[in-house]
């Protein structure tokens, strides 16, 4: 089969998302533009950056809220497929260049370039 067309690896993880006071749930990020999720829908990437980061394991994402200064976040239960990327970036079109997102990332995250948040799966 070809490498291009093989099925990318799928993986349970877990989503850190902040809760908006509208309901909507957003991507934890300092960047200018967030990712909207939705139980039962999958979320890619906003264009021009990428890609998801999410937690292996329920313990390291609990970590990581602790460290977190404004709730109310959220965790859920997700299933995600894993990225080839190993660094986050976003575009700035003012510059035409790629920056990355972050100089480094909690431990226990894991890259992916498609989250789907599992309904009824909220876990805190």
């Amino acid at each position: 089969m070809n490498a291009k067309r093989r099925k990318r690896e799928q993986t349970k993880v877990c989503k850190v998302v902040l809760r908006k006071p509208s309901g909507r749930l957003i991507s934890c990020t300092r960047a200018a533009q967030s990712c909207t999720y939705e139980p039962g829908k999958t979320t890619k990437p906003l264009k021009g950056s990428g890609p998801l980061a999410a937690f292996t394991l329920l313990s390291e994402a609990l970590s990581f809220v602790k460290s977190l200064l404004d709730p109310p976040y959220q965790i859920w239960q997700a299933s995600g497929v894993v990225s080839r990327h190993r660094t986050v970036w976003s575009y700035y079109k003012k510059d035409k260049t790629y920056r990355p997102g972050y100089s480094s990332l909690p431990n226990g995250t894991i890259l992916c370039d498609e989250i789907l948040l599992l309904p009824g799966a909220r876990r805190a």
